[in-house]
C-alpha cells in the first residue's frame, strides 16, 4: 500500500507541479493528500478491502498510462484536454474509493471513467 501511495504521490506532485497545474487544480491537492493518508491508515487495518478498491483504480490507471503513451505531438488540443480531464477524474475516483467522506466536486464512477476512456479513444 505504501509503495502504491508513494508512486501516486510522485505522479501527483512532481517537482514542477506549481508550473504544471493551474491554481484551481492546486487547490485540490490537500484533499488528494488527505485521501492518501486515510488510505494508508485504513489499508493497514483492512488490507483485503484496500486491495479490492485498488483493483478498481488500477483499471483506470492503466487506461491513463495507455492514453499518455499514445499521445502524439499532433494530437488535437481537444484530445490533450480530454486526457488531462481524465487524469483529474482518476484522482477524484481515488478519493471516492479510499476517502469517500472527503467528497468529490462532481460525480465520478467506473461507468463515467469508462465512458471518458471511450471518448478519448475516438479522438484524433
Amino acid at each position: 500500500i505504501c509503495q502504491e501511495i508513494r508512486g501516486q504521490l510522485t505522479g501527483l506532485v512532481p517537482t514542477d507541479f506549481l508550473l504544471q497545474y493551474p491554481p484551481e487544480r492546486i487547490s485540490h491537492l490537500p484533499r488528494y493528500l488527505k485521501a492518501m493518508e486515510l488510505r494508508a491508515e485504513r489499508g493497514a487495518n483492512d488490507p483485503l478491502k484496500d486491495r479490492q478498491k485498488a483493483e478498481a483504480v488500477r483499471e483506470f490507471e492503466s487506461a491513463f498510462h495507455a492514453m499518455t503513451a499514445e499521445m502524439r505531438p499532433d494530437s488535437t488540443p481537444e484530445k490533450q484536454k480530454a486526457v488531462r480531464d481524465f487524469r483529474w477524474m482518476l484522482e477524484e475516483f481515488r478519493v471516492s474509493q479510499f476517502a469517500q467522506e472527503l467528497k468529490t466536486p462532481y460525480p465520478v464512477s467506473q461507468k463515467r471513467l469508462r465512458q471518458k476512456v471511450q471518448a478519448v479513444q475516438r479522438m484524433v
